[in-house]
């Protein structure tokens, strides 16, 4: 779904055009935040996007190729229209806004988005600091926090860029509109000497403007021969701390530190409308910073007029707004990192919480379990069939208790437990799951075919064990009870990845069923057709993925199943 326009759409335009910003080159402290952003949100793709027009396009970039997309498939041009507030699409395969979208539906496969609008002074919104994700995800509030922070610091370098933009440009246009009235002045000097040549006092008046001009600037200016210095304003003087008529006669290129002078000498300073930046060595005084604007004189080649503009003050205060970024980026690494530990630790109190509570409750449940037996065996020729029901549910509700709480435990595992990828042997790990099943599959007659021989795949052997049990031990339970099972189980590469294949001749699924089919707690049959908690396929998918590797089917009602999983490929090093 195309995202409308903002009613404010023809100012917020000209406001992103007002900070020249689009189409221009990559930038260190952009790419900077991008980076940060990703690393912080823990996702793969990080941007800084500016909606124009009709596009929306990329300052800041990481983990993503392009420098624009369309802006009809913007998920930026959404999060715009609420500038107070972050755009978070958890899975955009669920949202009716992005379901169809390109960017979704085919490359890059985007499911997860947050993005921060980028809000000028005057509230318009330019576009987002967004990171996005190929899997459904979330935020926790800390991320979510940092991203705002980090959208403000995205917002604070573009006014930064822009004032300084605004105060080069002004500087250059000063430096210019001065030259050219000295340039309009000389052409003046030189008409009127041509025709009036007997008349000196009129030259003497020309001069008188020209020095009046010049030392109503704030820009030191120089005129020199040859290195020498043969005239300067007063602010010239002032800013070598030199009296004017001391520094007639001397080089200006002794003012410079060595390693500037040479490069000076040799033409450095040339080129019309060049600005660059020397530092200057005054008397009694320290090191002041300058832009340097040279060229020569147009009536004399060897004269050479050398404006200088002091921006000391500018720079420094350029340095401590750097400094104070960087103190900013550093406190905010340290919020992460606390966060994170407190996150550790409370997962670590969690799972420690989860490992008692499941002890005790596993006795409870061999308790009731032991305890409905007995009473079964010894008191059930003494109560009625109503009664004997009655003991068998708690017995059967007690066993599905305890499959459950074994399966969540799983889950949990899954979720949480540190797994070391390492060179996995599917041959080894299709045979301990055939061996494990073996009084499963004898109890159903079931046929079990392995296409050999099978790679070997960067995996965690224990979790691909849990894995393909679950895929082999469904295919032996959904197959109807007058039919045998036969299972295939091969395998087939897929790029950078193998594909492991469990194909049965069971039920099959329904297509309305096979989008919900690896969520948790679902379950497409009831527990008396078909035994079970409904985790075991969650447990799959979660186990697959905490492996980088990805899980899917493709079944038709009555014509069985083909559920696989794709592992990475082991590369040797």
């Amino acid at each position: 779904m195309e995202a409308s326009l903002p009613i404010d759409e023809a100012l917020r335009l000209e406001t992103l055009n007002r900070y020249r910003i689009l189409d221009t080159p990559d930038e260190k402290d952009f790419d900077d935040i991008v980076r940060l952003a990703a690393a912080i949100c823990e996702t793969p793709v990080s941007l800084v996007s500016l909606v124009d027009r009709d596009r929306q396009w990329f300052k800041g970039r990481y983990g993503f190729a392009a420098n624009q997309t369309p802006r009809k498939v913007s998920f930026c041009a959404h999060s715009i229209l609420t500038p107070d507030e972050p755009l978070v699409v958890p899975d955009a395969a669920l949202d009716p806004r992005f379901a169809d979208n390109d960017l979704v539906t085919g490359e890059p496969g985007v499911r997860f988005y947050a993005g921060c609008p980028l809000v000028t002074p005057d509230n318009y919104a330019l576009g987002t600091l967004c990171v996005i994700d190929r899997r459904p995800r979330s935020l926790s509030p800390s991320q979510l926090e940092a991203l705002r922070i980090l959208s403000r610091q995205v917002m604070t370098q573009m006014e930064l860029r822009l004032r300084m933009s605004e105060l080069q440009h002004a500087s250059m246009l000063l430096i210019d509109r001065h030259t050219t009235e000295r340039n309009q002045q000389q052409a003046l000097v030189k008409e009127r000497t041509s025709e009036l040549n007997h008349v000196n006092s009129e030259l003497r008046r020309s001069e008188e403007r020209l020095r009046t001009l010049a030392e109503a600037t704030f820009e030191g200016i120089f005129i020199t021969r040859g290195g020498k210095i043969v005239d300067c304003n007063s602010a010239a003087a002032a800013m070598l701390g030199w009296g004017q008529e001391e520094l007639r006669g001397q080089s200006i290129f002794d003012f410079l530190p060595e390693t500037e002078r040479e490069l000076a000498r040799a033409g450095g300073w040339e080129g019309r409308g060049t600005i660059l930046q020397a530092h200057l060595r005054p008397r009694n005084a320290e090191e002041r910073i300058a832009e340097v604007r040279s060229r020569h004189l147009a009536t004399d080649r060897e004269l050479r007029v050398i404006a200088m503009r002091d921006v000391t003050e500018q720079r420094r205060t350029e340095q401590a707004l750097a400094a104070s970024e960087s103190r900013r980026r550093e406190e905010l690494e340290r919020v992460v990192a606390e966060r994170t530990a407190q996150l550790r630790e409370a997962n670590e109190n969690l799972q420690n919480f989860t490992h008692t509570a499941a002890h005790d409750m596993r006795s409870l449940l061999r308790g009731i379990i032991s305890f409905s037996e007995i009473a079964r065996e010894e008191y059930g020729p003494k109560i009625d069939a109503n009664g004997n029901m009655l003991l068998q549910r708690v017995s059967s509700s007690a066993n599905q208790m305890a499959l459950l709480l074994a399966d969540l435990l799983e889950y949990s595992k899954m979720s949480q437990a540190e797994l070391r990828l390492e060179k996995t042997e599917l041959n080894l790990i299709v045979k301990q799951v055939v061996a494990l099943l073996d009084d499963e599959l004898k109890l159903r007659d079931a046929v079990v075919h392995v296409v050999e021989p099978m790679p070997a795949v960067k995996g965690h052997p224990a979790t691909a064990v849990v894995l393909v049990s679950n895929l082999v031990s469904n295919a032996v339970k959904f197959v109807a009870r007058d039919k045998q099972p036969r299972i295939r189980i091969s395998t087939a590469e897929r790029g950078e990845f193998v594909r492991l294949t469990v194909e049965d001749n069971g039920i099959g699924i329904s297509p309305e069923d096979l989008t919900k089919l690896f969520s948790i707690f679902q379950r497409i049959h009831s527990k008396y057709e078909y035994p079970g908690t409904g985790l075991g396929l969650a447990i799959v998918r979660k186990g697959i993925e905490r492996m980088g590797g990805h899980v899917g089917v493709d079944s038709e009602p009555g014509k069985g199943s083909r559920f696989w999983l794709e592992f990475q490929k082991f590369v040797p090093a």
